[in-house]
Formats: C-alpha cells, sequence, structure tokens
C-alpha cells in the first residue's frame, strides 16, 4: 500500500512540475508571440489542427491565423512550441544559416511503423551533418547543367519508350489514362539516368511496380500518425499490409544490390566504359562507405530517390490536370510543343511559354507544400540567450525550437503575388527574377536547396513535350472540377487526374 502512495505522489510532484513548466512557457517565456488561442491547456492547438487536416482545410486554417496574427507566430502542438513564418526574409536567415538550423530528425515518411524508409543522412535530405555534407559535395557535380547535356539523350529515349507504351494502350482515345500513376511510372523509369538500372532489376523488369507501391505508401504513411488510436487497426489494413511488405522487400533486395555493385566495382575498375554507365553510383557507393552503416544509408539513398521520381510525376500530374481545364493556356503549349524541335538539352531554351507554365504549376501548388526546420539550442546567432526572429526574440531554452513555414501559403500571399489565385503562366515572363527573395521557393532556398532541381526541371520538360505533341489530351466527362488534395506535406490530384489520350 505504501508503494502505491509513493508512486502516487511521485506521479503527482511530475504532473505539476510539467503544469508549471507548461504555464510558464506559454504565460511568460513565449508571451511576446502572437498566436491563435489554444483549444485546450494540454493539447494546445492540436484538435484544431487535426480537425482542419480530416476535413482538408488544414491550409485555410494556417491562412486564416497568418491573416489574424501576422506573417510570423506561434502555436501550440500539446506542449510544444511552433514558430510559423511566411516571411521571406525570416526564411533567408533560416535556410542561409546551416550551424543554427537543422532538419527534423524524425519525420513521418522516413518509417511505416517498424518498416523503415529513409533516414537522416540521404543526401537528397536538408538534414545536415558531416555524412550529408560530404555525399552532397561530392554528388553536386552530378546534378549540375552541364551534366544535364551528357545525360539528355538517354533520359529523352526513356520518354519517347514511355510514349509508344501509352499510345499503344491508351493512344485510340477510349481507354481512361490516370496520370499519376502513368507520370510516375514514366519517372520511375527515369532514374535510369542516375544509373539504377546497373543496380537492380527492379527498375527495369516491371515498369509500373515502384510506382504503385509509392503512390500506395503516400496514401497509408499520413494515417499512422493522423490516427494514433487506431493505429493497430491500420496495421492490419490490406493497404498498410502491402505498404510494408513493399518496403521490406525492396530494401532487401538493394541491400543485397549494394554488396553486389561493390564487387563489381572492384572487379570493373578500370573499365572506364562500364564505370560511366553507373551514372551517380560510384560517387553514391564511395560516400556511403564512410559510415558503419554504409549499406543502410545507401538504401536510404536510393529509397529517396524513388520518392522524388514520385514528386516529379506529381508535378507533372498537378501542371497537365490544371492547364486541361485552361484551355487558352493549353492551346498555347500545345502550339509551342509542336512547333519546335527538341533534340538535345539547349534546345529546351525553346519551350518558352512550356517552362512559364510549369513555373506558375509549381507556384499555384507546389507539390510540397510545408517544410520544418529545428532552432538549434547551440546557435551561433544567440544574443543574451534569445535570436531575433522577425522582430520578435524567440528564446533558447536549451531545447530544440520547431520552425514551420508554407510554400502554398507564401505562393498564394497577396502582398507577394498579383492575384495569386489565378493562373497566370505570363507573371514568369522574365522567369523569376522579378519577385521578392525567397517568395518562389517550390525548389526552397540557400545551400540546402534542391540538389536535383536542374535534373527534375528537365525531366518535367521532357514528359509534357513528350505527351503535348504525341497526343490530344481530354478532360473525362464527370471530372471537370479539378480538385486537389492538401492536407499534409505532398500535394496531390484528388479529383481530376483521368483523362483521354489521343495519338496525333
Amino acid at each position: 500500500m505504501w508503494l502505491l502512495a509513493i508512486s502516487v505522489t511521485i506521479l503527482a510532484i511530475w504532473c505539476s512540475q510539467r503544469l508549471i513548466q507548461l504555464l510558464y512557457a506559454r504565460h511568460i517565456t513565449w508571451r511576446q508571440f502572437p498566436g491563435p488561442r489554444c483549444d485546450s491547456l494540454m493539447y494546445g492547438n492540436s484538435g484544431a489542427l487535426r480537425k482542419a487536416q480530416a476535413d482538408d482545410k488544414f491550409v485555410d486554417l494556417l491562412q486564416r491565423w497568418v491573416k489574424e496574427n501576422g506573417k510570423t507566430f506561434l502555436y501550440w502542438r500539446a506542449m510544444n512550441p511552433i514558430v510559423f513564418t511566411t516571411s521571406p526574409t525570416v526564411l533567408d536567415s533560416i535556410w542561409s544559416n546551416l550551424n543554427s538550423y537543422q532538419k527534423l530528425q524524425r519525420l513521418p515518411n522516413r518509417a511505416l511503423f517498424d518498416e523503415r524508409i529513409t533516414g537522416a543522412n540521404s543526401f537528397l535530405t536538408a538534414t545536415g551533418g558531416t555524412l550529408w555534407a560530404t555525399k552532397r559535395k561530392s554528388l553536386s557535380p552530378f546534378f549540375t547543367k552541364a551534366n544535364m547535356v551528357d545525360i539528355f539523350p538517354q533520359a529523352q529515349a526513356l520518354v519517347n519508350e514511355s510514349i509508344i507504351g501509352l499510345r499503344e494502350i491508351h493512344g485510340s482515345g477510349e481507354k481512361p489514362f490516370d496520370m499519376e500513376l502513368g507520370f510516375a511510372t514514366m519517372a520511375e523509369l527515369l532514374l535510369i539516368v542516375c544509373g539504377m538500372d546497373k543496380l537492380s532489376p527492379i527498375f527495369t523488369e516491371n515498369p509500373g511496380y515502384l510506382a504503385k507501391n509509392v503512390i500506395n505508401l503516400l496514401e497509408v504513411i499520413p494515417k499512422q500518425f493522423q490516427y494514433l488510436k487506431d493505429s493497430w487497426k491500420l496495421k492490419q489494413m490490406d493497404e498498410c499490409q502491402i505498404g510494408m511488405k513493399f518496403i521490406k522487400k525492396t530494401r532487401i533486395e538493394l541491400t543485397a544490390a549494394f554488396s553486389q555493385l561493390q564487387l563489381a566495382m572492384k572487379a570493373n575498375a578500370d573499365d572506364e566504359e562500364y564505370m560511366n554507365s553507373l551514372g551517380m553510383l560510384p560517387v553514391l557507393m564511395a560516400t556511403n562507405t564512410y559510415d558503419s552503416e554504409g549499406a543502410e544509408d545507401f538504401v536510404d539513398d536510393i529509397m529517396t530517390l524513388i520518392l522524388v521520381a514520385d514528386n516529379i510525376s506529381k508535378v507533372v500530374s498537378i501542371m497537365l490536370a490544371k492547364v486541361l481545364r485552361e484551355p487558352e493556356v493549353m492551346a498555347k503549349m500545345v502550339e509551342e510543343c509542336r512547333s519546335v524541335e527538341i533534340n538535345k538539352f539547349e534546345d529546351l531554351k525553346k519551350l518558352k511559354y512550356t517552362e512559364m507554365v510549369m513555373l506558375e504549376a509549381m507556384r499555384w501548388s507546389p507539390i510540397l507544400q510545408r517544410g520544418a526546420r529545428q532552432l538549434l539550442p547551440q546557435s551561433s546567432e544567440l544574443v543574451n540567450g534569445k535570436i531575433d526572429f522577425d522582430g520578435m526574440k524567440v528564446p533558447v531554452t536549451g531545447k530544440f525550437v520547431d520552425i514551420q513555414w508554407s510554400q502554398y501559403i507564401m505562393h498564394h500571399d497577396q502582398d507577394l503575388w498579383d492575384k495569386p489565385s489565378e493562373f497566370r503562366p505570363e507573371r514568369f515572363k522574365n522567369g523569376t527574377n522579378d519577385f521578392v527573395r525567397n517568395s518562389y521557393i517550390p525548389f526552397i532556398a540557400g545551400p540546402r536547396s534542391c540538389l536535383g532541381k536542374h535534373l527534375g526541371i528537365m525531366k518535367t520538360k521532357l514528359m509534357v513535350y513528350g505527351m503535348v505533341r504525341n497526343f490530344d489530351m481530354s478532360i473525362i466527362p464527370g471530372e471537370e472540377t479539378l480538385v486537389l488534395d492538401k492536407k499534409y506535406t505532398i500535394v496531390k490530384v484528388r479529383q481530376g487526374k483521368n483523362c483521354t489520350l489521343k495519338s496525333i
């Protein structure tokens, strides 16, 4: 009995301390920050955020909070303060300061229950650290415009190969074409220009296998975090079981491929033609051998590439789904694509209007609609224990402080854009030079900006050019309205992703 009394006393003391800490933090430490009123003492604004997410009004809620509290404010996720900003000036400070900020170490897309998908050391993340910096520096030559010139012929050949397949299946205009799956399959094949065909047959033998499973994954992953109470039920559902089996099977195969590639590279080290055919793989192999978990980190990198290919496909899906509902824009783009010949990388400059449409599509609906960093306790910007943040002082209390932003909200900010709700490619007639620094951020900015930007743009242009040049695309009756899913980080087409393709 006395043990129970002691336990209850200890628990009461602990709860009291937590409550005092919470009250002190909200009413003393963070009192100067504007922000929405908390739903409850313990859960902060979590209830409002979850409801908005369930109703697909998450962005709408954040937009309202921005209007009510300014471009930089604070909300509470349970007991954790979250600083939210849509200020280009603040974001410039965050992205340019590698010593004070890091990416969140725990992100929802890194695991599905007990199956690891990607990790913090992947070269395409923005996490930071020695291994990440080594990878990024070593791999950066592969992603330059100069290297795009070299890999362009293969990329174009792969798109043309995909177009031939689409002609056979969808060219009559009778069978609906699922843009999400179709372009994901095309983007999956484009990973071959990175050398993935020399790594594993999963990239060549069954086109669409990775695409289907990644699409399923991106539907399932958010649910495990949204429905924590029923997570055990979700885990038993077929779609979740398929996702976990896919992750496990793919990681096992890629781990085996890592070992086989090591042996093959050692045996063919003097074969220049063979080594060149491996694309980025030799550098990726070399950088991951610096780590004790070389194979695991290597697999993380490849899994990240697979997910990035899906993101590229979503750019094309949203772009064409939107343009199909903008007849004048579509007509201009079709006229341009059918009047020019693209035979080498430099020819892509001829697609001036198509590029304007692409840039506007990524403004109108960026694929990654929000992001986050963590302010490090040992930040070099500290002044008297605080950091100046958009005119307010962020206290550094020895813990990480989460900083969040939204590309989508910034791209629809009336202070930054003229009539942002309208789809107007002409606003990019001078590229991105006419806009406020860091107001257009589909690839983020600064030292941690997307390493694969040029490769992604090249692939997108080739896919759009190939589709518009070879098919008349039409909206399917009953799907005239385009509906986007903006519940989570990745924006998707929820309605309107199907169309018909008529070969020309």
